[in-house]
This record gives C-alpha cells, sequence and structure tokens, in this order.
C-alpha cells in the first residue's frame, strides 16, 4: 500500500478526531483499523509498518503516531488540510 493512500486516510481520520463528534466517531474508529492494516501490508512503507507493529491493537494511538512522518513524507491533495 502506498504512503500517499495510507497518509489520506490518515488526514481524514485527523479531521474525524479533530470534529470531535459523537456522530462521526465510528467512522473515526473503522477508518483508523483500515489504516493499521494497511500499514501492516507487505507492501507498505517501512517506517509506518514499524509504527503500526509497535501500537499493534491500538489503531487510534497507531494512527496518532503516524501523522509525524506523513506530515514530513506525503504531501496533502487537499490544500486546507492542517499538515
Amino acid at each position: 500500500m502506498s504512503a500517499q493512500v495510507i497518509c489520506q486516510d490518515l488526514r481524514l481520520w485527523d479531521a474525524y478526531r479533530r470534529a470531535n463528534l459523537p456522530q462521526e466517531r465510528e467512522a473515526m474508529n473503522s477508518l483508523g483499523e483500515d489504516i493499521a492494516t494497511k500499514a501492516l501490508e507487505e507492501d507498505a512503507e517501512p517506517e509506518l509498518r514499524e509504527i503500526a507493529v509497535e501500537h499493534a491493537g491500538e489503531p487510534g494511538v497507531s494512527a496518532d503516531a503516524m501523522i509525524p512522518w506523513c506530515t514530513e513524507n506525503t504531501e496533502a491533495s487537499n490544500p486546507t488540510s492542517p499538515w
């Protein structure tokens, strides 16, 4: 899975988190699990895979820990993204 795809999903996850709306929590949790699963795939970026392994079973913690890497190594396709 390409880092760009994982990081785009991560940006959406972060938007859900920042919105802090109860009705979005299920979507955020589901997306967090998807991000962790994609990061664990064999063809995923090694650094993202390492983070996912380190925080296995904690998709929210894993997603949060991936933000600095994505900020530094990918560009958002949405110009309003905060990172």
